[in-house]
């Protein structure tokens, strides 16, 4: 009923909406059609219906932007993007905060997938866990940095902006070489 109901409002819509409205009930696909074709433009929502995120997923995806929403937790991700792997010690003086903040925060970015841990002996090493938190950190540092890039002198990089993280992980990055990055980074800022 619910898949019959559907396609006649839809007016030969593809079959996707009509599949992922199936886990609604027949009055709640009634009242979204019936709000679609109440819209200002119906043309626009009606393709969107079935398609927007649940509110599980949002509050998944929320939960990840979130989490890097600290300032303290995005530099960690920025240095992890930067190098392959770090290890806490190295991580706590990269960014001037004590190691028992630093674990702290790396449990936190662990706890919701955002890094990954390996340990080797006693020392913890972190990395970021996919190349989808490289990427959506990456584009975040980009979108953050349009503003600053289009107001800074030609050939100025502004101050903190440092390097933006790759998209892909380079060979062989390593602490020193994060720490020398971000150290250059502060120098041509400063000089």
């Amino acid at each position: 009923m619910c898949e019959l109901y559907a396609a006649r409002a839809l007016h030969g819509a593809d079959r996707c909406n009509v599949e992922r409205m199936r886990n609604r009930s027949d009055v709640e696909v009634v009242e979204l059609l019936e709000q679609c074709a109440a819209s200002l433009h119906p043309e626009h929502v009606r393709p969107l219906v079935g398609n927007v995120l649940d509110e599980t997923t949002a509050d998944q995806v929320a939960a990840t932007f979130a989490i890097i929403a600290d300032r303290t937790r995005a530099r960690i991700v920025h240095a992890l993007s930067l190098a392959d792997e770090l290890c806490v010690c190295d991580l706590a003086l990269l960014l001037g905060v004590s190691q028992s903040a630093m674990s702290h925060q790396l449990r936190l970015l662990r706890d919701h997938r955002v890094v990954a841990r390996r340990r080797a002996g006693r020392i913890a090493y972190y990395r970021l866990a996919d190349e989808h938190i490289r990427h959506i950190f990456a584009q975040g540092t980009r979108h953050a940095l349009e503003d600053r890039d289009a107001a800074a002198p030609a050939g100025a990089t502004p101050p903190g902006a440092g390097p933006v993280a790759p998209s892909a992980p380079s060979a062989g990055a390593d602490a020193g070489a994060a720490a020398a990055t971000a150290q250059d980074a502060r120098k041509a800022a400063a000089g």
